[in-house]
């Protein structure tokens, strides 16, 4: 009865070898787990995240750069097009070249122009063109009439391989800051020599943008994709387009002006 009574009291056996197998092998799997983690934090550093924000920064210093020299197209552009539809009705011809003559040698064009204005001088009581030039033409045009003080200096338009002498002011005085002013033009006069020069110089700076584009992103595109609001490239002449709606998706990303 003793023998009976103890073996319905003691328990049955337990598997232990294997409780304990279990728990090595997740006592590995938690370390290997662990080494993982580790290694993969050593091989991630924070020379990584440095070398990740500079190729962002200068992707993004690219794209904007991009969008200044679209502004600057879709400026040159609207200028452009204004001229071009005022000189339609007149004599004036958006693609004649300017040349500056003094005793029969070209010694500027309109290359050289950086700027030209019409306005009304109460003062004088003229309307004066005041045409402003570069660094180099400014150079240029010091030493010129630094040495033909009473000289003409000749302004001629070319067109088709054909000259014709717009006007023929006198030099003055020597002229060392690149600013020629000349008056004594009728009203008439003075808006016709302002729109011959005003409209070569728009159309030049469509062009110069238009290469400055297509340059920087043709370098940028070899690097890293570029967004939708970044066309392929710009038509240098003379089909210019309208980059309105390009500029407008640039600054609905936050690349405003």
């Amino acid at each position: 009865m003793k023998n009976n009574k103890m073996a319905k009291t003691t328990p049955p056996p337990r598997f232990v070898g294997c409780k304990r197998l279990c728990s090595v092998l997740c006592a590995i799997f938690c370390a290997l787990l662990a080494f993982a983690l580790v290694g993969c934090g050593n091989t991630y550093t924070d020379e990584d995240d440095y070398a990740n924000f500079v190729r962002w920064q200068s992707r993004y210093e690219t794209e904007k750069e991009l969008v200044g020299l679209l502004r600057e197209y879709d400026a040159a552009y609207t200028a452009y097009t204004e001229f071009t539809a005022k000189s339609s009705g007149s004599s004036v011809v958006a693609f004649a070249s300017i040349a500056f003559v003094c005793e029969g040698r070209t010694v500027l064009t309109d290359e050289n122009i950086k700027l030209v204005q019409s306005s009304y001088d109460v003062g004088l009581g003229d309307y004066v063109v005041t045409i402003t030039f570069d660094s180099v033409g400014a150079a240029i045009l010091a030493d010129l009439t630094v040495n033909h003080i009473g000289d003409t200096l000749e302004i001629v338009e070319i067109n088709n391989g054909n000259s014709s002498v717009i006007l023929s002011p006198y030099i003055n005085t020597a002229i060392t800051n690149g600013v020629v002013p000349i008056s004594g033009l009728p009203e008439a006069n003075a808006n016709e020599l302002y729109m011959r020069i005003a409209a070569k110089t728009a159309e030049r700076s469509v062009r110069h943008a238009a290469s400055a584009y297509n340059d920087k992103r043709s370098k940028s595109s070899a690097r890293y994709p570029m967004p939708e609001y970044l066309p392929a490239s710009l038509a240098v002449e003379p089909q210019y387009i309208d980059v309105s709606a390009y500029l407008q998706k640039a600054d609905a990303v936050g690349f405003t002006a």
